[in-house]
C-alpha cells in the first residue's frame, strides 16, 4: 500500500476524500539536470533507460548508471486546490 493511498483512508488527512486529476512520471537523468516529466510510463522508461545507457554527466569513461523514475499523482482535494504527491519511485538502469 502506497503513503498517499493510506491518507485517502484517514478522515482527518486532507487527501480523503481526494480525486486524482492527474498522474505523470519525472525522470531526473543526474543530480544537475531538472526532471523530465511524462505522462505516459512506457516513455518515462525509454527514457531513463537511454539516460541510464548515457550515463553520468562528467563522468570518463561513460558508463551506465541508475536512474530514478518517480511516479505522481495530481490531487484535487475538498476544498478545491490541487496537491502532488510521490506515489511510488523505481530506478531504471541499461
Amino acid at each position: 500500500m502506497t503513503e498517499s493511498s493510506d491518507y485517502a483512508n484517514d478522515e482527518s488527512h486532507e487527501l480523503a476524500g481526494a480525486v486524482v486529476s492527474r498522474v505523470f512520471y519525472s525522470v531526473r537523468a543526474d543530480a544537475l539536470s531538472s526532471p523530465v516529466t511524462f505522462g505516459d510510463r512506457a516513455m518515462a522508461v525509454e527514457y531513463a533507460r537511454h539516460c541510464s545507457a548515457a550515463g553520468a554527466r562528467g563522468v570518463i569513461p561513460a558508463a551506465p548508471g541508475p536512474v530514478q523514475v518517480e511516479i505522481r499523482a495530481e490531487y484535487r482535494v475538498r476544498s478545491g486546490r490541487v496537491t502532488e504527491y510521490t506515489v511510488e519511485v523505481f530506478t531504471v538502469t541499461a
